[in-house]
């Protein structure tokens, strides 16, 4: 784990999507005690990715995080960013 807090590896998320029903639709990713969260999205890779509400969380204990979201547009692209500040 220290390897990886040195080498910036640590805040390499990976992220799970799971369509709960036609409208909603699940984003779950693993947290490290300590960091901050904040999921990001675009409607196209080309374009920059923005905070998606709540802006920061900070897991204390949990492992794993999921935010429950609604189909607002046909495609959406997340991502997952971990710092050691909010």
């Amino acid at each position: 784990l220290a390897k990886r807090y040195w080498e910036g590896s640590v805040t390499n998320t990976p992220i799970a999507i799971t369509r709960l029903n036609s409208n909603q639709y699940e984003v779950r990713y693993n947290t490290l005690r300590g960091l901050y969260y904040k999921i990001q999205s675009a409607s196209d890779l080309g374009q920059s990715f923005t905070d998606d509400p709540p802006a920061v969380s900070q897991p204390f204990d949990a492992l794993s995080i999921a935010r429950t979201n609604t189909f607002a547009e046909p495609r959406k692209f997340h991502r997952a960013i971990g710092s050691l500040t909010p």
